[in-house]
């Protein structure tokens, strides 16, 4: 135990009634149920992510009911394409220009 735990009574955790609120007891390790060895390292339960055991059967109509939705939405949002954005206003000019070179000749013959 360091100084600094000594001092401020952290190492020892039956001081100021901690006995009463919590009961420490060692990890029950059986070899039956678990995957890893009793003898494996920090590193290897590191390694596999400290999973024992990993279920993966999924149930979308289960997760359905438990959310039991009244209605379904989505929502799809596009942001405009600047230069997408620049093809549409020169087409429509162009398109404009162009009809108007036809229109306004006719228009003034008149």
């Amino acid at each position: 135990m360091t100084d600094l735990m000594a001092a401020t009574g952290l190492g020892d955790l039956t001081s100021g009634g901690l006995q009463e609120i919590i009961t420490i007891s060692p990890l029950q390790f059986s070899s039956s149920t678990s995957t890893f060895r009793i003898n494996d390292t920090i590193e290897t339960l590191v390694y596999r992510l400290f999973i024992d055991y990993w279920s993966s059967e999924i149930s979308y109509e289960q997760y359905y009911n438990a959310c039991a939705p009244t209605h379904c939405t989505y929502l799809y949002e596009k942001r405009l394409n600047v230069l997408y954005a620049v093809t549409i206003f020169l087409t429509v000019v162009n398109g404009l220009l162009l009809g108007l070179r036809y229109v306004v000749p006719i228009f003034v013959r008149l």
